[in-house]
């Protein structure tokens, strides 16, 4: 009888990347080595929870009561949130009524406290309301030989994984957990909503 097993780990850093010569603060979050960064950080937004109902301001009819919000120099529409410091997301709305945050809809955390979701300029000195959410680099490779020998007859198996490994989805992927919980929120409210296809999802 015999077995053995190993196990490795590795994490990188950028010690001087192509843009070392550029200040700190004005690096961009997509740079793949960037100097003074982790290799395979993903920055994202974090979530808190879905919009209920009760998030937002109806009229009389209850209808959505709408207005007109201006961030960064852009106009955009939406519905009205209630509350005395509501944190708005027309970010990730088009402008034009269709996408549109409602009730069911991922809420962000507002990390800089502007009042605002967003994903800044993009750079280390302003990244908005993103964070480093996780790291695609895969941990704790591992692996397990064992077997043994018995009147004539040998067995020998050998096994091999993966501890973390954490994936940046892009085009149309769906998070299936976005989906439950959109679902989930429709049959308790008794409503129909329009599941929106995440663009972007990180699943660790």
């Amino acid at each position: 009888m015999f077995a053995n097993a190993n196990i490795a780990d590795a994490v990188t850093f950028t010690t001087k990347g192509a843009d070392w010569k550029t200040p700190w603060e004005n690096r961009s979050l997509s740079t793949t080595f960037s100097t003074g960064r982790r290799y395979g950080d993903v920055y994202g937004f974090v979530t808190d929870r879905l919009f209920q109902k009760e998030d937002f301001v109806y009229d009389a009819d209850g209808n959505f009561v709408q207005t007109d919000i201006i961030y960064n120099g852009t106009s955009k529409r939406t519905n009205v949130l209630a509350g005395p410091n509501p944190v708005y997301q027309t970010y990730f709305e088009d402008g034009n009524q269709t996408l549109l945050i409602s009730p069911g809809d991922v809420k962000f955390v507002d990390v800089n406290g502007d009042g605002y979701i967003d994903a800044g300029n993009g750079t280390n000195g302003n990244p908005g309301d993103r964070v480093v959410v996780g790291n695609i680099t895969p941990r704790y490779d591992f692996g397990f030989r064992f077997g043994g020998e018995f009147k004539g007859f040998d067995l020998s198996v050998f096994l091999q994984g993966v501890g973390k490994r954490s994936i940046w989805g892009s085009g149309q992927a769906r998070y299936s957990g976005i989906l439950f919980e959109r679902r989930r929120y429709a049959f308790r409210n008794r409503q129909k909503l329009l599941e929106r296809r995440p663009y972007r999802c990180f699943l660790s």
